[in-house]
């Protein structure tokens, strides 16, 4: 194979790549508007916006969007850098379910008990709740329409 065919895939495979996450995060925020969810959402459109370093902002968490928890891997070392996440959970080869997942300060802001789980089991728990160690650190993992729920109704507190 040419170097240049190489060059095409690799190529090909992360505009794939980029195109599938920032559809995924248009589908996120028109969820969100639909749902009535007060929102601060960096413009995709704008080059400098859109490499922002977060995606989004909820009651002033800022939060990214990610198609997958791959982003656990990678960032295990960095620790988390947002406060919550809103991402795809798999279970084997099939999608679970939407799910956010939040530090336990952003947590605090909409509270609720959890039920304690390994990441692997988190989904056996839903709709509750779930606090799941990641490396050493406890994150809060919940289905994403019981996430915007809570979010509802904090925001009509105010």
């Amino acid at each position: 194979m040419k170097a240049s065919n190489l060059l095409l895939a690799y190529c090909l495979y992360f505009w794939e790549s980029f195109a599938v996450g920032y559809a995924f995060e248009v589908e996120i925020y028109r969820d969100l508007s639909n749902s009535g969810i007060d929102f601060k959402a960096h413009d995709i459109r704008n080059r400098a916006v859109r490499f922002s370093a977060y995606d989004l902002q909820v009651l002033n968490l800022k939060g990214d969007i990610k198609t997958s928890l791959y982003f656990l891997y990678v960032a295990r070392s960095l620790g988390l850098a947002h406060d919550f996440y809103i991402t795809r959970f798999y279970e084997g080869n099939r999608q679970r379910t939407l799910v956010v997942l939040l530090q336990p300060h952003a947590w605090d802001q909409i509270n609720g008990d959890t039920i304690k789980s390994a990441l692997e089991e988190a989904s056996q728990q839903f709709p509750s709740p779930v606090m799941v160690q990641i490396g050493d650190r406890p994150i809060v993992l919940m289905e994403y329409n019981v996430w915007k729920e809570r979010v509802l109704q904090r925001q009509h507190r105010k």
